[in-house]
């Protein structure tokens, strides 16, 4: 997932988000959208034929319309998951998944599957123990998480650790935890997961932000905790929780998505949009570029979004009328509007603006998008190839990523 924009590096749950992190996948069907909203954090999820995507730090990855799983871009720990170290401008499939797959999330260099069994396998670098396995090892092919073999309904991976729900609503953390971000109390690696303290039931969503973590319960909370330098947490103050924390004024939840340092939330009331964090670069949409510790309303998005995702410094998300719109730093092409500058209002993605979107990513300074008719577009950053167009330069607006049948059936 995302890194912050100024040092480029969401989530997910069958047939939900991101919830924004999840978005369901057809994204068009309003009510089912709004749940389903990916990403963020990060990764969407969606059920085999149905769509998802995840815009990682350096990389990206996508699942196909049969339920194979597809990467491209920086490969240099083997996040691509092909078995090998080389970088890749085009997709290529990623080996040695046990079965169908149902949603991918990365970090800055790992990347995680959720199949259709339920069970949840990294690869890449695993340097704080980010792919669970018990070891620090890089994994250059899919390998078991420990404990969660099967059952497990969301995940999300973001910089360097990974979160995973299971299917009795008990959340999970391992990885890099030097901020507390793995929610247990302690500020500790972890190579195998760990449970945040009180999110043993109850849990829907997850979303792993680059040095925090936020959780969605069942009656629509928002819980987050970790590093808060910026207000990520949500609570109205700038100290590190150790444990999860409930965000403050935001009203109930149906999706959210954990970016670098700020998150965005989707209302249940009406589908209007919140964020809160950093904002140096205008990613919470309000306008300004003053941090918030408190949820804000993104300017003209308060109602009718169904999905939305945080990226390094910037924002984006999908109308119910399947319009996309981006905002915050934009200065590798990022926002999609053809300019190389940043908003602190949304803007509208070339191509996109007047419907056709399904589904939306934003990695470290790059965004994805699904479309309706199957085709994926990718603009941004481009140095690594993670645009997956086979080159290498940055996209100030939408271009399609070269292969594979990326569309719902």
């Amino acid at each position: 997932m995302p890194y912050p924009a100024s040092r480029p590096t969401r989530t997910a749950t069958p047939g939900r988000w991101p919830l924004s992190p999840l978005a369901a996948a057809c994204l068009l069907a309003v009510a089912s959208a709004a749940a389903a909203t990916l990403l963020s954090a990060g990764a969407q999820a969606a059920t085999p034929g149905q769509p998802a995507l995840e815009a990682g730090a350096y990389h990206s990855c996508a699942l196909t319309a049969a339920g194979g799983l597809r990467c491209w871009g920086r490969n240099d720990n083997g996040q691509l998951g092909d078995g090998t170290v080389e970088n890749r401008p085009s997709p290529v499939a990623v080996r040695g998944l046990p079965g169908p797959v149902v949603a991918v999330t990365s970090g800055d260099l790992h990347s995680c599957a959720l199949t259709a069994a339920g069970a949840v396998l990294c690869w890449g670098d695993n340097e704080f123990g980010q792919i669970g396995d018990g070891t620090n090892t890089d994994r250059h092919q899919p390998t078991p998480v420990a404990g969660l073999e099967a059952g497990v309904r969301a995940i999300s991976a973001n910089h360097y650790h990974s979160c995973a729900v299971t299917g009795s609503g008990s959340a999970r953390c391992w990885g890099r935890g030097e901020h507390a971000q793995l929610g247990d109390g302690w500020r500790s690696h972890r190579n195998r997961p760990v449970m945040p303290v009180g999110l043993r039931r109850g849990v829907v969503d997850i979303a792993a932000g680059g040095r925090h973590s936020c959780a969605l319960t069942d009656g629509g909370r928002v819980m987050c905790w970790g590093w808060n330098q910026h207000g990520q947490v949500g609570d109205g103050t700038k100290v590190d929780w150790l444990q999860p924390t409930r965000v403050q004024r935001l009203g109930q939840a149906t999706a959210i998505t954990a970016g670098w340092a700020h998150n965005c939330a989707i209302l249940a009331a009406n589908g209007g949009l919140r964020c809160w964090g950093r904002n140096s670069a205008g990613g919470l949409g309000d306008g300004s570029i003053a941090d918030r510790s408190l949820p804000v309303r993104v300017l003209r998005l308060g109602s009718g979004v169904a999905a939305v995702t945080a990226g390094g410094s910037h924002s984006c998300a999908v109308t119910t009328a399947g319009a996309a719109f981006c905002w915050g730093w934009g200065g590798h092409g990022n926002l999609g509007n053809g300019a190389w500058s940043s908003s602190p209002t949304r803007v509208p993605v070339r191509s996109l603006a007047r419907g056709g979107a399904v589904a939306i990513q934003a990695g470290s300074a790059h965004t994805c998008a699904l479309t309706d008719s199957g085709g994926l577009r990718c603009w941004g950053w481009g140095a690594h190839g993670q645009l997956g167009d086979g080159g290498l330069d940055n996209r100030g607006v939408p271009v399609r990523v070269r292969g594979g049948d990326f569309g719902p059936r």
